[in-house]
């Protein structure tokens, strides 16, 4: 199984399935939309194709909206929360028929703080995945990139 580079998840998981479109990796700021669109060739088989955030299935916030029987999924008003891996899962009676490759989704944006205390700053941004490259701006909101 490989590994697919700027991701630390397997490469497409397939059995028997051509994925004629796969999702990219997209790099939005925060509080934007994004959708990941993906297909395969045996549409007789797939019955409803699912999304996976860091192999796990999505949490129900309301945020996240499937199309299309599922091909298509949008989030909008991303949050720092949102990065990581999503992978599309084509599946049939309750079986996963393959898995797509993943893409990474990386959310630009501030860290939600006003405090001028840099550790307040670095936890903020550590519950949420971020890099802890951060600067202070002149209002006192730290961001990072």
């Amino acid at each position: 199984m490989s590994t697919l580079p700027g991701s630390s998840l397997a490469a497409s998981q397939s059995t028997g399935l051509k994925w004629v479109t796969q999702p990219k990796p997209q790099i939005v700021e925060a509080g934007s939309n994004v959708s990941f669109t993906c297909s395969a060739d045996e549409p007789r088989k797939i019955e409803l194709y699912e999304w996976e955030h860091n192999n796990l299935p999505l949490s129900g916030d309301n945020r996240f909206t499937l199309k299309n029987s599922g091909k298509t999924l949008e989030i909008s008003q991303t949050k720092i929360e949102d990065r990581g891996d999503y992978r599309c899962v084509a599946t049939r009676k309750g079986k996963v028929l393959g898995r797509s490759q993943n893409a990474a989704l990386n959310v630009l944006g501030t860290c939600d703080t006003t405090s001028s205390l840099i550790a307040k700053a670095r936890a903020c941004l550590r519950r949420a995945g971020a890099p802890l490259r951060i600067f202070k701006t002149f209002n006192g909101i730290f961001k990072y990139f």
